[in-house]
């Protein structure tokens, strides 16, 4: 198997900066044309040459996993090593979706063992649970944000889908329990139920940052001058898109621009409701601010010694429902006519962007 080529300007010459961080947990948020999806096959093509260890590859819906999508990543590997690469598996198993092996072919001769796994999340969970594979080494997620302004969404218990269906079942195959998590997106948006559910502070998230945590570590990759300029040169859209500009190649969450932004509650700003979603409590706080601008609610994460002993937490799906919560009545309008006013105006604020978000989602329920 050849070396793989590289160069000094891509992020896979920079990736030892998160390495070297050893953690089970690696995020990595870029703008478009940093070379992500390259280095995810350059790592799964090293650690199968060097280590003949296999990786596994996550895909959100069995439906995006085709043949087309492999021919791709042959065409990428072989681009990168000078080598004729095909890929044999199991035509079945890629009409029945869920879960596929791949073996490399090298200029004609198949390479022995299974080279990379890839999985469908939204695969019952029981078949998720019942797979074998020896000593894979990295589990892998290429676009883990999605673009929910063009209607992508997340899985119901996306993270805990990957974390009991993937990581916990494959563990138990790692002698040096050495496997690692990589997650590889782009900057649609700080919030998204890996960053909720490891608990990185939302508010620490812009182009450049590099976040460390007991068991992840979140790099908010740039693409480097002498790249952006290459590219600027070569693509025209940047010249007539400001907000394209600055997603594609400033690392700029564009579509929480118009979140607004407060770290503490304002002055006598009260707690009017108490919502539960997606496992979250989230708190909705009532008052009147007219300057510097008009501002009517606030939202921010609460626990539960935040919560009085009197008051319900209300909620939406009977999954979420325990002790002093009730479940919405949906479809009255009225009864949240001012909530629902000041988020159509935006006159409500937000402690992060995940906030935001909630409060969208639940928004769209009442």
């Amino acid at each position: 198997m050849n070396k793989w080529k590289g160069d000094d300007l891509h992020i896979d010459s920079d990736i030892q900066r998160m390495d070297g961080c050893n953690k089970l947990w690696n995020l990595i948020v870029t703008e478009r044309e940093s070379g992500k999806s390259t280095l995810l096959w350059k790592k799964v093509y090293n650690t199968f040459k060097d280590k003949h260890r296999p990786s596994i590859l996550v895909k959100r819906f069995q439906t995006d996993i085709t043949g087309l999508f492999i021919d791709g990543v042959a065409i990428i590997i072989g681009q990168f090593t000078d080598q004729q690469i095909t890929f044999n598996y199991n035509k079945g198993d890629l009409k029945s979706g869920g879960i596929l092996d791949l073996k490399i072919v090298i200029n004609g001769q198949e390479e022995p063992g299974v080279f990379c796994r890839i999985v469908a999340l939204n695969t019952p969970l029981s078949r998720l649970k019942s797979q074998v594979l020896l000593n894979p080494r990295y589990i892998f997620e290429d676009e883990f944000i999605c673009n929910k302004r063009l209607k992508e969404r997340y899985l119901e218990d996306e993270v805990f889908r990957l974390k009991e269906g993937v990581y916990n079942t494959y563990l138990r195959f790692v002698p040096k329990k050495d496997l690692s998590i990589y997650l590889f997106g782009n900057p649609y948006s700080v919030y998204n139920p890996y960053v909720s559910s490891l608990k990185i502070d939302a508010n620490k998230i812009y182009p450049g940052s590099f976040l460390v945590g007991d068991i992840y570590c979140m790099w908010n990759y740039q693409i480097k001058p002498e790249l952006k300029a290459k590219l600027l040169e070569g693509n025209p859209l940047y010249q007539f898109d400001d907000a394209y500009r600055a997603y594609a190649y400033d690392g700029r969450a564009i579509q929480d621009i118009n979140i607004k932004i407060l770290k503490n509650i304002p002055e006598n700003f009260r707690l009017e409701y108490v919502f539960k979603i997606h496992g979250k409590t989230i708190g909705l706080y009532h008052g009147y601010q007219f300057e510097p601008e008009k501002l009517f609610y606030y939202a921010k994460l609460i626990n539960k010694e935040q919560i009085g002993a009197w008051r319900d937490v209300l909620c939406f799906d009977f999954g979420e429902m325990a002790d002093k919560t009730v479940l919405v009545a949906t479809g009255n309008k009225m009864l949240y006519y001012a909530f629902r006013e000041a988020v159509e105006h935006r006159w409500i604020a937000f402690a992060s962007a995940e906030e935001g978000w909630l409060i969208e989602e639940i928004y769209q329920s009442i």
